[in-house]
């Protein structure tokens, strides 16, 4: 079996405010953040200050080749 983390993280306006090479709506590098059992995770303070948000992963792979 195959396992694949998923990354559902991206920058929000808060933290392109405070460091200008993180646009908004990007995905965050996987080296910012903390890889869970079936997804990576951002440090709790960046969510209540605003700097990431996660957007609903709508498509997933159904056949690996």
């Amino acid at each position: 079996m195959i396992s694949v983390l998923l990354n559902p993280w991206v920058w929000d306006s808060a933290a392109q405010e405070k460091y200008p090479d993180r646009v908004t709506g990007e995905s965050v590098p996987l080296e910012y953040l903390n890889e869970g059992y079936s997804e990576y995770y951002p440090y709790t303070s960046w969510i209540t200050k605003g700097y990431v948000k996660r957007i609903e992963l709508k498509e997933y792979a159904t056949e690996l080749l």
